[in-house]
């Protein structure tokens, strides 16, 4: 594989409410959310892609779709891209390495398949993802998916003189 595009989910109904204390659920994408999505997948046309990944959850679901609207490629939606899991306390169930296993093992079956992925996943699990690929250090990795819709391209392509894989381009939807 020679290039992934990592986006975090548009915004939610859920994010939009502002409510601190609501209990994570699998909210869909507000009115500004399916905006994002659309400019999303403006910025994506310009990169190929040969498959979309997502989470099981509809707001990145949905997203997924919106991105991928015109091209109509396969969306591949699993666990394994799913946020960690914790209970409704907050308090968490899976630890890093346990996230890192599950979301990296799923997603190194594809890299001999596709030269290019597009993932629609979370914020902490993206941050996963960003950390085993770019081998950073988790706390510059929860750097980014802060916002909804924020989205890295990575490339490692050894043909253009890639000795590890970096970030090519970065892009933020409206928040507004």
């Amino acid at each position: 594989m020679i290039q992934i595009i990592l986006s975090r989910h548009c915004q939610t109904e859920l994010l939009a409410s502002g409510d601190p204390g609501a209990k994570r659920n699998d909210s869909s994408p507000s009115e500004l959310g399916l905006k994002q999505a659309k400019e999303m997948a403006e910025f994506v046309k310009k990169y190929d892609y040969e498959a979309m990944f997502t989470s099981l959850f509809v707001r990145a679901i949905k997203t997924g779709e919106i991105i991928n609207e015109e091209r109509k490629l396969p969306i591949f939606s699993n666990i394994s891209l799913s946020e960690y899991f914790t209970g409704d306390d907050g308090k968490g169930r899976e630890s890093v390495d346990m996230g890192i296993s599950r979301t990296m093992s799923y997603l190194y079956n594809f890299f001999g398949i596709y030269n290019s992925i597009a993932i629609v996943g979370h914020k902490s699990i993206n941050s996963t993802i960003l950390r085993s690929i770019l081998n950073m250090d988790f706390e510059e990795a929860e750097s980014y998916f802060k916002s909804p819709g924020e989205t890295l391209v990575l490339r490692r392509d050894w043909k253009a003189g890639d000795k590890t894989w970096h970030i090519v381009e970065k892009f933020m939807p409206s928040q507004q």
